[in-house]
């Protein structure tokens, strides 16, 4: 019975990896984001994201997962600001002071606030949780932003986004 027991929370889990960390969002506009405190100098603005392909990720500074993504998500950040992707990260953490130390010594390159509510909105449950939404708004993926498919929705995001923005100016 206890062999049941264990085997039936392994297939779970590996059914749930990632996407159990929140409400299922994909296809659906993104919610809006709140936030406490901009960590990082220079934050865009996020109540003008319109046609822009960003990722919203959640965080904390006590998250060992979410500590391990940061390199990988340095990495992203400096792939694609090129494109124009925009990554907001929402940390959990109370004390700006710390997440303010923790980006510097870290070297974060990407905009960092202290989130007000938005893991809420978001169906947040567990940590590091990505979003990637494109130029129309909409969630196109959500899970843990060391997948591979994390990087592929950003690059879709951005190939169907680039018809759209090129009409846009002419």
């Amino acid at each position: 019975m206890k062999k049941a027991w264990k085997v039936a929370v392994f297939f779970a889990l590996t059914l749930c990896s990632g996407s159990c960390w929140a409400g299922n969002l994909v296809g659906k506009s993104a919610p809006e984001i709140t936030i406490r405190e901009w960590i990082t100098s220079n934050p865009p603005d996020i109540k003008n994201l319109q046609n822009r392909v960003y990722v919203v990720e959640f965080w904390a500074t006590w998250c060992a997962p979410c500590r391990e993504s940061i390199p990988h998500l340095i990495k992203l950040a400096d792939k694609y600001r090129e494109n124009g992707v925009l990554f907001i990260s929402l940390s959990a953490d109370k004390s700006a002071d710390k997440v303010r130390n923790f980006v510097n010594k870290k070297g974060i390159n990407y905009s960092v606030a202290i989130d007000n509510g938005s893991a809420d909105i978001f169906a947040i449950t567990g940590y590091p949780t990505a979003f990637v939404i494109n130029h129309r708004g909409k969630v196109v993926w959500q899970g843990m932003p060391r997948e591979n498919k994390f990087e592929e929705a950003i690059n879709k995001a951005i190939k169907e986004a680039q018809p759209a923005l090129v009409a846009k100016d002419m």
